[in-house]
């Protein structure tokens, strides 16, 4: 295995990052912005890496902005179930749970398995589904409203 494998679980906030290179693991923790896509980039050049195969939990829109910006930086980048990872982490008997674990385990995951490219959405859908997403909201906050 030659190719780096980037393992990230997403959460709202941070990026729990584990580079796989050969039989070696990194670590790294970013924010989930832009500025922390920037930074991710710049590690990974720091660590002579140009191209990554990188693997992401599906967590909704918590992850769709980095996913986009790998993709478009050039990188492969694929979203999978979180219940195949869930199932992998029990077929090794991991029991431990933590965010810094959840990346090794996604990295290592994508190093066994052939996974689905992701192609980002059209940019009509995505607004669509962002408007989707707020009218959605707006009638939580009215029943909100009207039962208090």
């Amino acid at each position: 295995m030659n190719e780096a494998i980037l393992g990230i679980d997403v959460s709202k906030k941070d990026l729990s990052i584990a580079l796989l290179l050969h039989t070696s693991y990194k670590k790294y923790k970013v924010s989930n912005n832009i500025k922390g896509f920037i930074g991710l980039t710049k590690w990974l050049q720091a660590q002579g890496i140009e191209q990554v195969k990188a693997c992401m939990e599906a967590t909704g829109s918590y992850g769709e902005k980095l996913a986009d910006y790998l993709y478009e930086q050039g990188h492969q980048v694929h979203i999978v179930n979180p219940a195949c990872i869930k199932a992998f982490a029990r077929s090794k008997l991991s029991r431990h749970k933590t965010d810094e674990v959840d990346a090794h385990l996604i990295a290592e995951y994508a190093s066994k398995n052939e996974l689905r490219a992701y192609k980002p959405k059209e940019p009509m859908l995505k607004e669509l589904r962002s408007l989707y997403r707020c009218l959605q909201n707006l009638k939580e906050q009215q029943l909100k409203l009207e039962t208090s």
